[in-house]
């Protein structure tokens, strides 16, 4: 079950703030509240709290701020309780025109959307409502961070100051890239959030192409299935490099470079000794290996490092062993098949490796860091292809 967000800490943290005025309740005119905009909460379900209004009356006192006509008042907390009291009202039931409130005054917007997200972090969230806590609250602690300078990576402070791993906020952030048809598959139950993540890394096009390709259930292996088949139809941007490298040299009339002819071009041999190679040292296909491991490029390397930096093994692979992990098999297949075997190759790993937490409930920093070094591998395909194959 995927981890929700909880900010209780931080928030606990708002509510005490010496910004917000000694709390005084004063009963105000129902007509003179306004929903405020700001407010993305879903407003559902009302009819049972209506219910316990009729027989219990407010339990606690709504909070608001003075709008600037002097007059009207914005809510802060209490939407709910609000719409429950129309609801009673447009069903013939008495209630009462004034309504307890506690006014509140903040000095800035940023405050105002803080305290409206405090006031709502113990309720029963929808995904819808965990995605907008992040949009709303990412520009905030991205200018506190940038003011406070606390050193390090941005993530890692937002994920401190939300109460977070690293791990689970960059998972939801993902989330934030999907197009707003798939997001709303996700919002109305008909995409499962295993099947959502599959699908964040695709681009903007191919993520409207696999909105149509998906079955109305829109299951895990049908999302995978589906990216994969939207995968196997486009080539990577760097067979699509090498095709067009290759076609200039057709134009000039020159014979593109393969891996085998420019070892022979730097080392030729006679044609004798070529003949008299065994043919048990080709690879199958007749692809001849690049080495038989390929060091990481340093930027990626310090990635995997980092990622396992406490860890003894991941995923097989010790951490002495990083620098330069065996990808001859890897580099066999991009050159017979292209980078697609690779991608499909790590996220069938990170996806074993997630499948396993989730199952065994195994949310150690060692299961954690596995994902985080196939996440990786992913993100810097591009530089593990020039690595392997350059």
């Amino acid at each position: 079950m995927a981890k929700k967000l909880d900010m209780n800490a931080y928030f606990n943290r708002v509510s005490q703030s010496p910004k917000i005025l000694p709390e005084l309740t004063h009963l105000l005119d129902m007509s003179a509240l306004a929903e405020n905009k700001q407010n993305f909460y879903s407003i559902a379900d009302i009819e049972v709290l209506a219910a316990d209004i009729s027989r219990n009356g407010i339990r606690q006192p709504l909070e608001v701020v003075m709008q600037q006509d002097g007059v009207t008042y914005r809510l802060i907390s209490g939407h709910r309780r609000l719409a429950a009291l129309k609801y009673l009202k447009v069903q013939g039931e008495s209630v009462p025109e004034k309504v307890p409130c506690i006014i509140r005054r903040y000095e800035s917007e940023e405050d105002e959307i803080e305290a409206i997200i405090s006031a709502n972090c113990q309720r029963d969230k929808t995904i819808e409502d965990e995605l907008n806590e992040l949009k709303y609250l990412q520009p905030i602690f991205r200018r506190r961070f940038e003011e406070e300078k606390p050193g390090g990576k941005f993530r890692a402070y937002f994920a401190r100051q939300l109460g977070l791993s690293e791990s689970t906020l960059k998972r939801k952030l993902e989330l934030l890239k999907l197009s707003p048809a798939l997001l709303n598959r996700l919002k109305e139950g008909k995409l499962p959030l295993s099947a959502a993540y599959e699908l964040t890394g695709l681009s903007p096009e191919e993520q409207e192409e696999a909105e149509h390709a998906l079955p109305e259930d829109g299951s895990v292996q049908a999302a995978i299935e589906v990216k994969e088949g939207i995968r196997a139809q486009k080539p990577s941007a760097f067979a699509r490099e090498e095709a067009a490298g290759e076609e200039e040299l057709a134009v000039e009339g020159e014979t593109p470079d393969t891996p085998d002819s420019k070892k022979s071009k730097k080392n030729p041999s006679p044609k004798s000794e070529s003949k008299a190679e065994s043919p048990s040292q080709e690879e199958p296909g007749g692809v001849s290996p690049i080495h038989a491991t390929q060091p990481l490029p340093k930027d990626v390397h310090e990635q995997f490092a980092a990622a396992v930096s406490e860890e003894d093994e991941v995923d097989g692979i010790a951490k002495e062993q990083i620098e330069t992990v065996d990808f001859y098999s890897l580099s066999v297949q991009i050159q017979k098949k292209s980078i697609l075997w690779v991608t499909d190759f790590c996220g069938n790993q990170m996806r074993q490796t997630a499948e396993r937490l989730v199952e065994e409930k195994d949310t150690s920093k060692q299961m954690v860091g596995r994902i985080a070094v196939w996440k990786e591998l992913l993100s810097h395909l591009d530089s593990l292809e020039k690595s392997i194959v350059g």
